[in-house]
């Protein structure tokens, strides 16, 4: 009978003790989900390149000219082609230039690879196969939106935002 008794205390402690590792486990998991919070940062892994959507009922076209050490390549969108981007203008439209882009960046953050006075993006918009505006450089990530140029060789209005991504840190963490 003694064995017995042995082998209930003997399990009772065991699941006792699982008990008490499970608790703190959860009291862990609970103080890291109390001390975190999500906070805002520039993200320099993304690039859209956005024109008008239509100007004067007609689609817009956006030339883009990429250099990097594999070459130069250019790009020519229709804004007919482009979606639109959340949280931006109903009537422009996007080239997320980051998850496709016209050069290879080689495995570098788009605003990494910008950096490199080597690598350049130009960009121009066409409307109509008349008015062409001059050359923009594209020199950071982020969200640029590139309007029609009054005039054929004008430079055209130029909207520029950094674009910013979301992150949960944890209490301790300098931000």
């Amino acid at each position: 009978m003694a064995k017995h008794k042995s082998k209930g205390i003997y399990l009772l402690a065991t699941f006792g003790i699982l008990a008490g590792i499970v608790g703190v486990g959860l009291g862990v998991i609970a103080a890291v989900r109390a001390n975190s919070k999500t906070v805002s940062y520039v993200d320099d892994t993304k690039l859209f390149i956005g024109v008008p959507y239509m100007q004067n009922e007609e689609p817009v076209t956006l030339t883009i000219t990429a250099k990097g050490s594999n070459g130069v390549k250019t790009a020519t969108l229709s804004s007919a082609d482009l979606p639109k981007l959340s949280g931006q203008d109903e009537k422009a439209r996007f080239y997320d230039y980051a998850s496709d882009p016209v050069v290879d960046t080689k495995g570098q953050s788009i605003g990494y690879w910008l950096a490199d006075g080597n690598n350049t993006i130009t960009v121009s918009t066409t409307w109509s196969d008349v008015i062409e505006s001059a050359d923009v450089s594209i020199t950071k990530a982020g969200i640029w939106f590139i309007d029609v140029a009054k005039e054929a060789g004008q430079r055209p209005n130029v909207k520029y935002a950094a674009y910013y991504s979301e992150k949960i840190v944890y209490g301790g963490i300098n931000e």
